[in-house]
């Protein structure tokens, strides 16, 4: 199971497969919403949407596996496109 963090300035979402993970709503400056979902081994699609308001603009996805205390940014090697 992976916890799942989306920041931003305004609104996102972060989708896995066909699930809605995370849902971070409103007209907001940064903030964090988080969800959880059970990663198996394998592929995992994934779309993450995001909209800005005007001011600034930050997104940021992050996630903590199970044996984690600590929240870290998604990293490029868990990602392919």
């Amino acid at each position: 199971r992976y916890q799942f963090r989306l920041g931003s300035d305004d609104g996102s979402m972060l989708w896995i497969r066909d699930t809605v993970v995370v849902r971070n709503h409103g007209l907001h400056s940064f903030a964090f919403a988080a969800g959880e979902f059970n990663l198996d081994a394998g592929e995992h699609p994934f779309r993450v949407e995001h909209f800005d308001n005007g001011g600034d603009a930050e997104l940021r996805l992050e996630w903590k596996r199970a044996e984690q205390s600590e929240w870290e940014i998604v990293p490029e090697t868990a990602l392919s496109t």
